[in-house]
């Protein structure tokens, strides 16, 4: 199968099982509680389409178009209605890097978009490295005063700070996403376990074989990247789900050479990932190899790595750049994304490094390779899967209470 045809394919199915789709997520989503926003990356080779990461303090709100932020609103007006929040002041809490100005407009559009929904907005932060009131200006010229979070009101938190160190947050206000959600404590396996068991339910409903939607992903723990011992456990691991992963495409008659991501299994910024299409490059790990692994933020833990199906994108841009889409959600509702890209990175690399390019798409504009054919439906289908599947993930750890 073509992969112009297998995305039509995959559309066409989506467009047959409708209602049934709908009624599956709906009695998924009955008495759940949904993170305020979450956005995926997704990796589509022609062959499979997959979210390969989940992200619950999503920056980047910058990059959506105008007209998909004109619908955030709404939804999140929808959001506080649904879970009966009654809220007139929104502490908006950030991270305290203000050299990246474009993280800062990502800031501004969240901030505008509560606003614009009905509600006061104050940005603060922790105040770990930030100690007073600032007026922070943005890579566009948008000015935002920012407060420390313990000398301001309000009833509720929004946190826009990923939480890889600790805080000590007001335990009479309810935060979303919750504290015990972020990088110090959350692991990526989870959400990939819980990913792949949804998708499993969604392909028996489209009557296709889950493969063509999951990822393969394993734990490796513990591990040391200091280890020799370590690195050839690392190695061996590796080689094994190589083989397998050849007798899975050699089932579904695809030519690619099958390779691996390394990442640890906490982290954020696209830190701490490495792509391994020869494995005799785990043999000789150099100090830039072991300095880039060990790269997370804060206080995160570094003694647990997931191996992971690396998935190519077989998407570029008009300049001809490997290219993927970035999907976001307010609650159960897709709100639209944009498309990263990197110039320097090729199709079976992290696109999220620096040095990326973002461009914006708005969600029913997004016409990819098909001619007339809305890859939205696809990429969406993913991405509510990949909202239920970070439920699971809080469920498991006692937070979405």
């Amino acid at each position: 199968m073509s992969q112009d045809n297998f995305r039509a394919f995959i559309h066409q199915k989506i467009l047959d099982h409708s209602k049934d789709l709908q009624d599956w997520f709906l009695e998924k989503s009955k008495g759940q509680v949904f993170p305020f926003y979450s956005s995926f990356d997704i990796r589509d080779s022609g062959y499979k389409i997959a979210c390969v990461d989940a992200n619950l303090f999503p920056a980047g709100f910058n990059n959506i178009c105008e007209e998909d932020q004109r619908q955030a609103s709404l939804f999140i007006k929808e959001f506080f209605k649904k879970y009966n929040l009654s809220v007139k002041t929104v502490l908006l809490l950030t991270e305290e890097h203000t050299k990246n100005l474009y993280y800062w407009d990502n800031v501004y559009v969240i901030r505008s978009l509560i606003e614009k929904a009905g509600f006061q907005v104050i940005v603060c932060v922790p105040g770990k490295t930030i100690l007073s009131p600032q007026r922070i200006l943005t890579a566009t010229g948008q000015e935002i005063e920012v407060e420390i979070l313990k000398n301001v009101k309000g009833d509720i938190i929004i946190s826009n700070n990923d939480f890889s160190v600790h805080y000590n947050l007001p335990q009479e206000l309810t935060c979303f996403p919750p504290f015990s959600m972020g990088w110090l404590f959350r692991k990526k396996h989870h959400f990939f376990q819980a990913y792949n068991l949804l998708i499993k339910e969604f392909a028996e409903i489209l009557k296709i074989d889950s493969w063509y939607l999951q990822i393969e992903t394993r734990l490796f723990s513990p591990f040391d990247v200091e280890s020799p011992l370590s690195q050839k456990k690392l190695k061996d691991s590796s080689n094994e789900m190589i083989d397998f992963l050849k007798k899975q495409y050699q089932g579904f008659f695809i030519q690619e050479i099958p390779y691996l991501f390394i990442k640890n299994n906490s982290g954020t910024y696209g830190l701490g990932v490495i792509p391994i299409q020869n494995l005799d490059d785990l043999n000789h790990w150099t100090y830039k190899l072991r300095k880039k692994m060990k790269a997370t933020k804060g206080d995160v833990k570094k003694d647990e790595i997931i191996i992971q199906e690396g998935i190519p994108t077989s998407l570029h841009d008009r300049d001809h750049q490997s290219t993927e889409p970035v999907v976001y959600m307010i609650g159960t509702q897709v709100v639209g994304g944009f498309l990263r890209s990197h110039k320097k990175e090729g199709s079976k690399t992290n696109l999220n490094s620096p040095g990326a390019v973002y461009k914006r798409f708005c969600m029913s504009d997004l016409e990819i390779t098909v001619k007339g054919m809305v890859m939205e439906n696809v990429y969406s289908w993913l991405a509510k899967i990949g909202s239920l599947a970070l439920v699971e993930e809080m469920k498991k750890y006692n937070s979405n209470k």
